[in-house]
């Protein structure tokens, strides 16, 4: 979250996306995406500065992921029924 900070900062002392990205040593399209996601959001420096990791994760949607809920188990007999047909293959299906 440091490199955000520094995003921000550099972002509101004017420079560019390219020069930001070479300061941070990160992809162009990552400062990109960061700075448009705090744009969207309102946030300025001096905003990110007061908040801790956490929530800056939690506001700008970059957090850790919830995995999708498991759905039900697979029943493969069909799959092989179809498989036994001539000229189907597991590709098509």
């Amino acid at each position: 979250m440091d490199k955000l900070r520094e995003m921000m900062r550099l972002h509101e002392l004017g420079r560019n996306q390219s020069e930001i990205a070479r300061s941070c040593n990160m992809a162009r399209s990552t400062v990109q995406d960061y700075l448009r996601r705090a744009t969207t959001k309102d946030l300025s420096d001096e905003q990110l500065q007061q908040l801790s990791d956490s929530e800056v994760e939690v506001l700008l949607g970059k957090g850790k992921r919830q995995g999708r809920p498991r759905s039900e188990t697979i029943d493969f007999a069909p799959v092989h029924q179809e498989l036994e047909r001539k000229g189907i293959t597991l590709a098509l299906l």
